[in-house]
């Protein structure tokens, strides 16, 4: 039996990631069979397992995939900003419009808050970081008080997460403007009246 190169396990694991996506958007994670995934790639079980390990390791990986093409969305929002108040403002609520969007709201905000638990939990501190970084440039520039930036970064990105999860539990542009309407009232909150020199 030849071996098979790396290129060929590469394209494996991304055919088995982007096959995962259309299952657990399609069907959630509990209605989803593996014996169905792995015949709709034209693989096997076993294949699955080599790369994965389980069910909840593939669906630990499409999370991953998903949350790190989040964070690169939202980052381009903020990144080379010239208006770093309104460009942090637009990211947050760009998180809340995603709640809408069918895969983030299967994958990510139900069946993987419901089945990864804390690995969920640890794949939101790069979010958490991007927030920081943020925030301590907001407050160097003045735009805010001078807070602990890690303390802000969790609740804003805490009462961001929850609100998405409320959004897409209703799935409703009502719920999601809503939540902008809030959000926008508690950013503004953060504003110095007045620049410090």
């Amino acid at each position: 039996m030849a071996r098979r190169t790396q290129a060929q396990m590469e394209e494996t694991r991304a055919v088995l990631l982007s096959t995962a996506r259309d299952y657990f958007c399609r069907f959630g994670y509990a209605e989803t069979s593996m014996d169905d995934l792995t015949a709709s790639a034209d693989l096997t079980r076993g294949a699955l397992y080599h790369h994965f390990g389980d069910k909840k390791g593939l669906l630990a990986a499409v999370v991953e995939q998903i949350d790190t093409e989040m964070n690169d969305r939202l980052y381009a929002i903020t990144h080379g900003s010239l208006d770093i108040w309104a460009s942090f403002c637009q990211r947050c609520y760009a998180y809340l419009e995603m709640a809408l969007e069918p895969e983030y709201q299967r994958i990510v905000l139900r069946d993987a808050k419901a089945v990864l638990g804390e690995t969920l939990a640890k794949s939101n501190l790069r979010c958490i970081e991007q927030v920081e970084k943020i925030i301590t440039q907001l407050i160097d520039q003045k735009y805010i008080a001078d807070v602990n930036p890690r303390a802000l970064s969790l609740l804003i990105n805490g009462g961001l997460s929850e609100a998405a999860c409320w959004i897409a539990e209703g799935n409703s542009d009502r719920r999601l403007n809503q939540s902008i309407e809030t959000v926008n009232i508690l950013l503004s909150g953060l504003l110095i009246a007045k620049p410090i020199d």
